[in-house]
């Protein structure tokens, strides 16, 4: 695999003004890009292959911090791929979903060069034989003059192949570089506004979603579970700060400490998939989708008995100071609700609120499921 300057290819006839007008009308579209959006991606890659004439044209975009292999600076990397192909072309996007092909287009992503063409001498490209013909390759990279890890701030990969009956010159490949840029640009900013989101979505104590964000989060996946009737719990999760509910713990330097513990409890013993939100000072919401019953009064009991450890160890360990006369819980009730058919949001929430009041009423430090929903 090598390098080339776009000054050492060969100039060929090409519709230069065609070109341009393509690029412009590329970059144009491409201003509202979503990177989250898979649609607009491969609305992106069908449109760059068909204006510059390619048989194939694939986009490779890479997610830190999503599932799958890790990058050389030790974060996960997800990688999605995108294909356009001409009649006739078989495709070949379904050579780099597994781990092998997603480790070829991480060395790919890597490259340092603009623009990038297949050396038959290249060790890189024995490996890619028989997953991609001779092409071009121009990794988007967004500018990152402090990177100390090659390859950090990559946003993804750009390839294209040139049909049969063209030959692309220096016109035609400048163009590719400006859109490698600017898509790579577009992602830099999707990363930054994403943060930004979830700084905003997020609570600054608990890492979880604040309330209007964790409901409107809970009743999107509430519309899945219940099209393909899949099990569903809810869980409220409530602090027992006995008869007096005094809350002043809660400006206390502890009263954050306390806040953390048990989202990290929480954190530690749910899944990725179960939603998360602070609903008022001191009160949890889990939603778990395909959560059995069972399995439900399981994760219960079980998220109980590790919140109260938590507790008993932070209060046990003394670390920050507390005025006389300010009650520290060190105990938690639930309340659990199982989704039924015809439940919504609201007879769920009320359904777990129900249990978790009897919960408390009968002494806290437990968890209470809500039965009355529950069809014979």
């Amino acid at each position: 695999m090598t390098s080339k300057d776009t000054l050492e290819i060969d100039f060929s006839p090409f519709n230069a003004e065609g070109v341009l007008r393509a690029l412009c009308s590329v970059l144009r579209t491409s201003k509202a890009l979503s990177f989250s959006y898979a649609g607009d991606i491969q609305s992106l890659t069908d449109r760059i292959g068909r204006v510059f004439n390619a048989d194939r044209c694939l986009m490779f975009v890479a997610e830190a911090g999503g599932e799958g292999e890790k990058d050389r600076a030790g974060r996960e990397l997800r990688l999605e791929i995108f294909e356009y192909t001409t009649p006739g072309t078989e495709p070949v996007a379904h050579k780099f979903a597994g781990p092998y092909g997603q480790r070829l287009a991480e060395e790919l992503m890597a490259l340092d060069g603009d623009i990038n063409v297949l050396d038959k001498d290249d060790a890189l490209t024995a490996k890619i034989a028989g997953h991609l013909d001779s092409g071009y390759f121009l990794p988007l990279k967004t500018r990152n003059e402090n990177a100390q890890v090659k390859g950090e701030g990559r946003a993804g990969l750009l390839y294209l192949h040139e049909a049969e009956n063209n030959r692309w010159n220096k016109l035609v490949l400048d163009s590719l570089v400006v859109i490698a840029a600017h898509l790579a640009r577009l992602a830099q900013v999707e990363q930054l506004s994403s943060a930004l989101r979830e700084l905003e979505n997020e609570d600054r104590v608990t890492g979880f979603l604040h309330r209007r964000f964790a409901v409107e989060a809970v009743e999107k996946e509430l519309s899945k579970v219940s099209h393909f009737g899949d099990p569903a719990t809810m869980f409220l999760v409530d602090l027992d700060l006995g008869k007096s509910r005094s809350l002043d713990v809660y400006s206390t330097a502890l009263g954050d400490s306390i806040l953390k513990a048990v989202a990290s409890t929480i954190n530690a013993n749910i899944r990725r998939v179960d939603i998360c939100g602070r609903l008022g000072i001191d009160e949890f919401l889990v939603f778990c989708p395909r959560l059995d019953r069972r399995e439900a009064s399981q994760v219960a009991d079980y998220l109980v008995k590790r919140i109260n450890e938590a507790l008993m160890n932070l209060t046990r360990r003394g670390e920050q100071k507390v005025e006389s006369g300010i009650f520290v819980p060190t105990t938690v009730s639930i309340g659990v609700a199982h989704l039924e058919k015809g439940d919504n949001y609201d007879k769920l929430f009320a359904f777990a609120q129900n249990a978790l009041n009897a919960a408390q009423v009968s002494g806290g430090n437990v968890a209470c499921v809500y039965k009355d929903n529950v069809e014979d």
